[in-house]
């Protein structure tokens, strides 16, 4: 009795275990039903991770720090506006998203955002006001720079007027030892302040010079002649001896001569110029009379030194001269391989004397003795 009562016992109980099992399995089951229906699952990787992440501008969460792990949620079927955005500091973050992301129902997909670095308002507002003061400071310093230069620029401007001032005093007190006066055309003494003349006179040494013109006539500036016709001077001329003086030696005529300046010194003797009729070509000491070196230096070999005007004469007395070579009537004591000889003359670029071959053509100014 005690026996078959402990088997129906054991019957009933193992009976009633199997209903709650079936009971269990069906609650599970039906849990398992409604948690995979009507949602689609999205999973958001950020780069870099630990990003807040916002679904239609609403936060949802955040990504993982490590990157490449996904931030996983799920989501009614449609499409979704996905950005994800990380502070870096208060002058920085980090900014990106997904447009237009559609998420189906029952799906599992996967998106990775990559975000940029970009400015926030603070940062913008920091790097702008950190530009307009280097701005600032750099138009400070380039104002500074300009005033330096400025001030630079006038202690040049004041040392150039102060070194022309020099130079003029120094002309002005190398002319006074020069005395020139102008004569007409016919030989009148004209004031200083006359506008033409034709002949000036050196008062100190008495010689009149005759004065270069612009008219393409006989005593026109660019006129030249070779070397050797009328008044050539018997005293050859050869090695420099110092104190602007040429060892002399006796010419006896060899070389050739070319009668070029007859028809200056014959055309000015026939018309008179300035009431005389013995003009003649100066010889070489004569013509480097009219060397001016407006600096006070000045040696026959070596010409003007320092700073001095050119050409190398008073212009107001004697305009329209060249700065090239003036023939003398001094022959060089030298003669060439082919026997043609050379001939001094005198540079007024430079205030020096040199020779050249007497077939070359130079300019002639001519002379007379004074009074």
């Amino acid at each position: 009795m005690n026996n078959f009562i402990k088997e129906k016992f054991m019957k009933k109980r193992t009976f009633l275990t199997f209903l709650v099992i079936i009971g269990l399995s069906g609650v599970l089951l039906s849990s398992i039903k409604l948690s995979g229906s009507d949602k689609g699952i999205l999973r958001i990787s950020t780069d870099p991770g630990d990003a807040q992440i916002y679904i239609n501008g609403k936060r949802k969460g955040s990504s993982p720090s490590e990157v490449g792990t996904s931030f996983n949620i799920a989501l009614s079927e449609g499409t979704y506006k996905i950005s994800a955005k990380k502070p870096d500091g208060d002058l920085y973050e980090y900014i990106g998203g997904k447009m237009d992301v559609f998420v189906a129902d029952d799906t599992i997909q996967s998106i990775k955002i990559e975000l940029n670095r970009y400015e926030t308002d603070k940062g913008r507002l920091a790097r702008e006001a950190k530009e307009e003061k280097e701005r600032q400071e750099k138009l400070v310093r380039e104002e500074k720079e300009r005033q330096e230069k400025l001030a630079r620029e006038e202690r040049k401007r004041q040392a150039k007027l102060a070194s022309e001032e020099r130079k003029r005093q120094k002309y002005v007190a190398e002319l006074k030892k020069r005395s020139y006066s102008k004569l007409s055309a016919t030989g009148k003494l004209l004031p200083d302040s006359a506008r033409q003349w034709s002949c000036v006179k050196d008062n100190k040494t008495g010689l009149v010079w005759e004065v270069k013109t612009d008219d393409g006539g006989i005593h026109d500036k660019n006129n030249k002649y070779r070397w050797g016709g009328k008044g050539v001077s018997q005293t050859a001329l050869g090695d420099y001896q110092g104190n602007n003086k040429r060892k002399p030696a006796n010419w006896d005529g060899r070389g050739k001569r070319h009668d070029d300046w007859n028809t200056l010194v014959d055309g000015s003797n026939q018309h008179n110029l300035c009431g005389f009729n013995d003009w003649r070509v100066p010889d070489l000491y004569e013509l480097a009379s009219l060397v001016f070196c407006s600096s006070g230096q000045w040696d026959l070999d070596e010409g003007c030194a320092g700073d001095y005007r050119k050409p190398a004469i008073v212009l107001s007395y004697f305009p329209n001269t060249k700065s090239g070579s003036y023939s003398s009537s001094s022959p060089h004591a030298r003669y060439r391989y082919d026997s043609s000889g050379d001939a001094w003359n005198v540079f007024f670029s430079n205030g020096s004397d040199g020779y050249d071959g007497r077939s070359g053509y130079g300019r002639v100014r001519l002379v007379r003795d004074g009074q």
